[in-house]
């Protein structure tokens, strides 16, 4: 497989050491590889920590599904996808490191049509079931619990031909947290009454533009 260079920019979480500690706060730079496949790998030794029973995965070819995997109950296709913001200037690149001013209902509207885009390309007469895994790779991109609500509330609605949608979020070295995004139980919907701030813009500030004023 030829290494494919895709553009990825800097994830950086802040580091509080422990009160013993003389280091002080610092940021910790996610490192992604600079191919798709290569990122990809990364992005599913993430995901396959958050279960317990996969047994084997394979990558595929590039004309065919990204992965499969083998499970105890047989097994599933593995599709991923970044998800990125486009904010209202189209001539410049969505990896930039400007501060970012986010309108959640937007933001949102993005990622559910980049994800039904997706599906669309799938029979829904696979036998085998589909899974697709979201990520990011970008300060810019994080989704907050907000824009994951409201993707979460509209693909309700949606028929889709995924089994599964989940979005993966690498938060520090070694640790990830996984939502899934689609299908969500109607308990779980009923709780999500977030529409009413969807309008609203929240700022996305870089990361490395911090300084830690006070330390103790």
């Amino acid at each position: 497989m030829s290494a494919h260079k895709k553009p990825t920019g800097r994830m950086e979480p802040l580091a509080i050491p422990a009160n013993n500690s003389l280091a002080g706060p610092h940021w910790l730079c996610l490192k992604f590889p600079d191919n798709k496949a290569d990122i990809e790998g990364l992005i599913v030794e993430y995901f396959i920590k958050h279960f317990d029973n996969f047994i084997r995965i394979e990558r595929n070819h590039e004309d065919s599904f990204d992965f499969t995997v083998w499970h105890k109950n047989g097994q599933l296709y593995l599709e991923l996808m970044e998800l990125i913001y486009h904010d209202s200037n189209a001539n410049l690149s969505p990896y930039i490191e400007e501060n970012a001013s986010v309108y959640p209902d937007k933001f949102a509207e993005q990622c559910i049509e980049c994800i039904i885009s997706k599906s669309n390309k799938y029979t829904s007469h696979s036998n085998t079931p589909i899974v697709l895994l979201t990520y990011v790779t970008h300060w810019r991109f994080i989704l907050p619990e907000l824009v994951k609500n409201i993707i979460t509330r509209r693909l309700s609605s949606e028929i889709t031909n995924f089994k599964s949608v989940y979005h993966l979020h690498i938060f520090k070295p070694g640790s990830s947290q996984l939502d899934r995004l689609y299908p969500c139980d109607d308990n779980i919907l009923s709780k999500i009454h977030d529409e009413e701030f969807s309008n609203k813009a929240y700022t996305m500030v870089n990361p490395s533009s911090f300084n830690v004023l006070k330390y103790k």
